[in-house]
């Protein structure tokens, strides 16, 4: 079986050390058939040509270079149609013993699953909060996807060839069903992760069209609220068609944020690489 292991790389990264460590894991030793896919940014010299030089030494390099600056989503949307092996593992370079999540999922893989997740599990307090919105955020993907989210960490986990031919087919789909919770036809399974593990964060605080309108409708809200508060305390007469009206359309634009909220993390987690062109260069082509 062969193993391709994918890793974004971004400018903070010490590449070469990590690669160093990895290599002298048993994990790494055991698996003789593998591949490394590592996506770099052109202005990221460092990493870049300590890269170039490991790819032309072995074909077990290959390298994808894009020409601005990208999120582990872009990463992955350009990486697809490169995938070749049997098997592809994802790489966070935050984690140290990448070996240890490396080999719990192919464990999982061994028992014919297709899919898997790696998972924070959210405990405590802050905890408790977290998975109330997991689960707002998910009724909102049922309700337009007919499926879940399953919250996982973007940054890990594993997919195999039949997974990697169907995303080639669905680009277009291919982040929002690496996280998915029910693939039709094909076994999925969780490994759960401490919830203080350090791993790649999407940049939620990115203004995307869904947030942007969730403050302007925010906006609305506070001056309807604003309005008739001064409206009803300066005009003596009745105003109740008016607080029925307004009433109403605070509910409706309230109910609309609801829906914009879990949409913008939506597009940070799923749909964000599709908003970006990118030019790419392949170094080591297949």
């Amino acid at each position: 079986m062969k193993l391709e292991y994918f890793f974004p790389v971004f400018k903070e990264d010490n590449i070469k050390d990590y690669l160093s460590n990895f290599k002298k894991t048993e994990f790494y030793k055991k698996h003789k058939e593998k591949v490394f896919m590592f996506v770099c940014e052109k202005d990221d010299k460092t990493n870049l040509e300590y890269l170039s030089k490991e790819a032309l030494k072995s074909e077990d390099y290959k390298i994808l270079v894009l020409d601005k600056p990208f999120t582990y989503n872009d990463a992955f949307y350009q990486a697809l149609p490169h995938f070749k092996a049997d098997v592809v593992l994802f790489g966070d370079t935050k984690i140290s013993r990448i070996d240890a999540v490396f080999e719990k999922c192919l464990e999982k893989h061994s028992k014919e699953v297709k899919v898997v997740h790696i998972v924070k599990r959210n405990k405590g307090f802050k905890g408790f909060f977290r998975n109330m919105f997991q689960k707002m955020y998910n009724f909102f993907i049922r309700i337009f996807t007919g499926k879940k989210d399953r919250c996982n960490v973007i940054s890990l986990g594993l997919i195999d060839k039949d997974i990697v031919d169907l995303f080639k087919v669905l680009p277009g789909k291919c982040c929002f069903l690496k996280n998915t919770k029910n693939l039709k036809g094909f076994e999925s399974r969780t490994i759960y992760i401490d919830q203080n593990t350090k791993t790649y964060k999407p940049n939620f605080k990115k203004k995307t069209a869904a947030l942007k309108g969730a403050f302007a409708f925010g906006g609305v809200v506070g001056f309807l609220i604003v309005l008739q508060i001064i409206l009803n305390c300066v005009i003596k007469t009745s105003l109740s068609a008016y607080n029925i009206i307004s009433i109403l359309a605070i509910l409706l634009f309230t109910c609309t944020i609801s829906i914009l909220i879990p949409k913008h993390f939506f597009d940070i987690r799923n749909r964000e690489s599709l908003n970006e062109k990118f030019n790419v260069e392949q170094i080591n082509k297949d």
